[in-house]
């Protein structure tokens, strides 16, 4: 390098950028301090074995299976190398068999400086020849499959426990927010001292955790936010039996629960490990944002349509899309799963069941709100891993051994497919069947494995993740950062969305007070119709005072006159005896006058008293006409008093007929006003609905915000 180059700020500022890069996937040795475990820590200070001339002969792994009887010292021989005892024992345990009986037992069998990690399973994996991978398993099986390491793989080995805090979680009673959780794990992390540097070239972290902690995130949040450990965390979560009650770790002295062990492996010169994964799913167009999730209980409770902003319960959002009642899902999702994705790269959350009363569904691995939840369909399980592990292993010499970590849902979905894996047949494999695997994150439905090869000096050797790990790590860490800023991202949105709703509700405020104030004209032009009725009635009933009165009077009337009309009934009726008895005196005087002849004495007697009977009648039609001057004047006075009546009633009628307008127009106002009201409580409904929109989206915005923080 020319002087000029060394003196080239921006080379010199170049350079310290690459070597502060670089320093970020190493840490710098330091005194060894176990969590939990000081007589770990002093086993770990140092390597457990120096690397020891070998025989290219003899395989570096060895595995071992057999019953927990069988466990012995001379059975676990099996496992010595030609050069002595193995480094490292890591032996997956069923979950039938007494744990801590075979951790005592295995533990009397090795050598006192073997190194010893014991893990339950849900079922074990190991390729032995005509054997297949996956170990079968039953109501109750009782296996224990040991995989030993040789001293020369590693130039150091580090077995730390952390505790998870999770005693709540498997108690019910949440006392940690997921924040408070993740900074006691750090805690627990920052005590950690690796007795060498820790690489993600030659370093990996293989990494078991208690599988019913539901800590596995948190775990990996804690790590990455520490900053102190720069290489792959690998492994899986406990299995166990399916009533969920315990999985087991052991770490060479205790049977551990609610616990994460790790194990820092350092490999040796000569020797390279490389990481796979494998999951059979690929994506569809279907999507959910998730809006409403609880990431320590794994639940989804609802989803949001991004483009309304309609927030909808998870089932029914699912049924929906998939066009089926809620119920029918668990079918309709046989050959489908969930998946997060990272730079176009599927991690895998899958559902452990529904509520259907609630419309949420709870996965086996941790959903966050602001997560994009993508939809996938399952592809050829067997041609797949096949496949992955072909284009994996190509260009690479053939691994010396390998330990997988495998879903136990793999398993479970794929029984009739088990026995034709063959994809490992020829290598010297362990694993088990897991409640969760961890590959940098917590995903589901996978299988990944750590392998180990064999490359002596010159030898090719080239693996994607390890090359380029800081950009791996990079991705792992973001995830949880992306987490916050899709949630951050939603909240703003929902902001935005909500501020637009309230300026169009205020618009609408003001048109419903103008409604109001419209309202309020029809209830003062009611109020002035009602006082004008009010005066018409109170008119109307004046005009009828004395009604009474005139009535009585009238009725006497009208007596009179009928007493009147029956004398002039009387008067008739002696009229007509006299024209009875003035037609019998003719009669008579024309007989007499007959007889009489010229004499017509007779005759003069008639006369007489015809004019007698003619004086008679002139009295009586006196009386008459007396009487009927009477009538007259009787008739009269009724004439009048109908005149006034029939005045009246003409007055009362036009009252009336002004009271009929008044309530016409009345009614017509509270037709108006009823229609304005109704409109207006129209209104007010479509308003309260909009408030109880705003508060679901304060509601949201609140979960939102606590989740962000």
């Amino acid at each position: 390098m020319s002087c000029a180059q060394r003196k080239n700020p921006r080379n010199l500022a170049a350079r310290q950028k690459s070597r502060n890069m670089l320093n970020v996937f190493r840490t710098a040795p330091k005194s060894a301090t176990a969590v939990g475990s000081p007589s770990l820590a002093a086993a770990s200070a140092t390597p457990p074995h120096a690397p020891q001339p070998q025989t290219s002969e003899e395989a570096p792994i060895r595995t071992l299976t057999l019953s927990a009887q069988t466990i012995s010292r001379e059975s676990l021989a099996a496992l010595n190398f030609t050069t002595g005892s193995p480094a490292l024992v890591i032996g997956f345990v069923s979950p039938h068999v007494d744990f801590a009986a075979v951790a005592r037992s295995v533990k009397a069998g090795l050598a006192p400086d073997t190194k010893l990690l014991l893990v339950s399973t849900a079922g074990e994996l190991c390729a032995t020849t005509g054997q297949p991978l996956y170990c079968p398993t039953g109501d109750r099986w009782d296996r224990v499959v040991l995989q030993a390491f040789s001293p020369r793989l590693f130039s150091g080995l580090s077995l730390h426990a952390i505790p998870l805090n999770s005693e709540d979680i498997r108690s019910g009673t949440l006392r940690r927010t997921p924040a408070e959780r993740v900074d006691a794990i750090q805690r627990a992390l920052d005590g950690i001292r690796a007795p060498f540097l820790i690489d993600s070239h030659d370093t990996v972290a293989l990494t078991f955790i208690d599988g019913l902690s539901a800590s596995e995130s948190s775990l990996m949040e804690a790590v990455y936010r520490s900053g102190r450990f720069p290489c792959l965390f690998i492994g899986g979560s406990a299995g166990g039996t399916f009533d969920f009650r315990h999985t087991h770790l052991f770490d060479g002295e205790r049977v551990l629960e609610n616990t994460a062990l790790v194990l820092f492996v350092k490999i040796a010169p000569g020797m390279r490990y490389g990481v796979f994964k494998s999951q059979n799913f690929r994506p569809t167009k279907t999507s959910f944002a998730v809006v409403d999730a609880d990431p320590i209980r794994r639940v989804v409770r609802s989803v949001i349509d991004t483009d309304s902003f309609e927030v909808i319960r998870f089932t029914d959002a699912l049924a929906t899309t998939l066009r089926c009642r809620p119920q029918e899902l668990p079918t309709r999702l046989a050959n489908h799963t969930f998946a997060i994705q990272m730079d176009h790269e599927l991690y895998v959350r899958s559902v452990a069941g529904f509520d259907f009363d609630k419309g949420e569904a709870t996965f086996y691995c941790d959903v966050n709100a602001g997560d994009a939840l993508h939809l996938v369909e399952a592809t050829d399980f067997v041609q797949q891993t096949e496949s992955d592990l072909a284009t994996y292993l190509r260009g690479k010499p053939k691994p010396v051994g390998v330990l997988l970590n495998d879903c136990i849902l793999r398993r479970l979905n794929n029984g009739d497919s088990l026995s034709r894996i063959r994809a490992f047949d020829g290598m010297t494999v362990a694993g088990f069947s897991t409640f969760g695997e961890l590959f940098g994150i917590n995903v589901n439905q996978t299988l990944s494995a750590l392998m180990f090869f064999e490359t002596p000096e010159g030898t090719p050797f080239s693996d994607d993740l390890v090359d380029r790990f800081p950009v791996h790590y990079a991705k792992f860490h973001s995830s949880f950062i992306a987490a916050r800023y899709n949630r951050l991202e939603l909240l703003s949105r929902i902001r935005n969305s909500i501020i637009e709703r309230m300026r169009g509700y205020l618009e609408a405020l003001v048109n419903l007070n103008n409604g109001v104030q419209e309202t309020a004209g029809y209830a003062n032009r009611i109020g002035a119709s009602m006082n004008a009725i009010q005066e018409t009635l109170d008119h109307h009933a004046a005009s009828f005072d004395g009604h009474t009165e005139r009535k009585e009077e009238l009725l006497r009337e009208f007596t009179q006159l009928t007493s009147v009309v029956k004398g002039i009934e009387g008067v008739l009726s002696v009229i007509d005896g006299i024209a009875g008895q003035t037609n019998l005196l003719a009669l008579n005087a024309t007989i007499e006058a007959a007889r009489a002849g010229e004499a017509g004495r007779g005759f003069a007697v008639v006369a007489s008293e015809v004019r007698k009977l003619a004086n008679d009648t002139k009295q009586t039609l006196g009386d008459t006409r007396r009487s009927i001057n009477q009538v007259v004047s009787s008739v009269g006075l009724v004439g009048g008093k109908l005149n006034e009546t029939g005045e009246r009633m003409d007055a009362a009628a036009q009252d009336a007929s002004t009271l009929l307008d008044n309530i016409h127009s009345v009614i017509a106002e509270v037709t108006a006003a009823q229609a304005a009201i109704e409109s207006r409580l129209g209104d007010l409904d479509q308003h309260a609905r909009r408030m109880t929109e705003i508060n679901d989206y304060i509601s949201r915005l609140k979960s939102l915000d606590q989740a962000a923080g």
